[in-house]
């Protein structure tokens, strides 16, 4: 529901290893439709997760992606060695490492997705093996970051998510 996102400065809308499957819709219909409500109200999205690149591809709907994410799907295993390269203008945080392989400290991202910017939004780093685009950011009527890789799987975590709060709650 929209109205339930008014108020707050951004979404954090975290995906993790979800797929759209017979039981689960990785983005339903109303989901969908409060996105585009918030963004149109200058709302900002932080979006994370280890497929949402392949999610619109899968379902056959690149519309929603493109128009309100501002992003479309590259590939997969776009990272064996899971390190990232930030872009220095935007990003304090330069080199970001990804834990790719199981292990019992953190959740692994065994498949991080790469995508490309599209409708104004900017690549905010590539991974450093493959050269695909890690991350995109948009700052216009509202503003976005879609990272294409479980979020929690980065070593340090909370520098950067500091840094995507701090972009997408700037004005």
């Amino acid at each position: 529901d929209s109205a339930a996102l008014r108020g707050y400065s951004f979404v954090d809308l975290i995906c993790g290893k979800q797929l759209t499957d017979s039981t689960y819709k990785m983005f339903p219909d109303n989901l969908r439709a409060a996105l585009v409500d918030y963004s149109q109200q200058g709302g900002g999205v932080l979006l994370s997760g280890m497929y949402i690149g392949s999610e619109a591809a899968a379902v056959n709907d690149t519309a929603f992606t493109r128009q309100i994410l501002r992003y479309t799907y590259r590939g997969d295993h776009a990272t064996r060695g899971g390190t990232m390269l930030l872009n220095r203008a935007a990003w304090p945080v330069q080199l970001v490492r990804l834990v790719t392989q199981p292990n019992p400290n953190i959740i692994c991202c065994e498949n991080a997705q790469g995508i490309m910017p599209v409708r104004g939004a900017v690549s905010i780093g590539t991974y450093t093996d493959s050269g695909m685009t890690a991350g995109i950011a948009y700052s216009g009527e509202y503003k976005m970051i879609a990272l294409p890789f479980i979020m929690e799987s980065v070593e340090d975590f909370g520098a950067l998510y500091r840094n995507c709060v701090h972009y997408i709650t700037q004005r």
